[in-house]
């Protein structure tokens, strides 16, 4: 795949989304479609995925009295951040447990729930073997 187009891709991404540009830039082969839509479908999700933890880490700490820039957090350093402070906690009362998001009861649906998925969906994407 074309450097320049890579760069494109990933301007201004977080540093999961970095992880896979590395990865992809090392692979000498064509990409498949699959590939292709997982990269930018990774891209996207990711993405958005840390604006929102970022914007309710935001809310929860009162807004403004973030420490970093948005540039500066990943969704685990968020997933930390929002265990930490201990606002929104998931439905079952603790964080963490399950491996994919259909481990979470579609009836959770509190904020700690949400935080929980993405951090589920982050996980599903960083170790899929879509890339591999």
């Amino acid at each position: 795949m074309d450097p320049k187009l890579l760069d494109a891709i990933f301007q201004n991404q977080s540093a999961d989304m970095r992880i896979h540009k590395e990865h992809i830039l090392e692979v000498d082969v064509e990409l498949s479609d699959e590939q292709r839509n997982f990269i930018r479908l990774s891209v996207v999700n990711l993405d958005i995925l840390r604006s929102v933890l970022y914007n309710r880490l935001d809310l929860d700490k009162h807004v403004g009295q973030l420490i970093s820039s948005r540039d500066q957090y990943d969704i685990t350093s968020l997933y930390q951040e929002h265990r930490s402070l201990g606002k929104q906690i998931p439905s079952k009362g603790r964080w963490g447990g399950g491996r994919t998001v259909d481990d979470i009861p579609s009836n959770e649906t509190c904020i700690g729930d949400d935080i929980e998925r993405i951090r589920l969906i982050r996980n599903e994407m960083q170790h899929s073997t879509v890339l591999h």
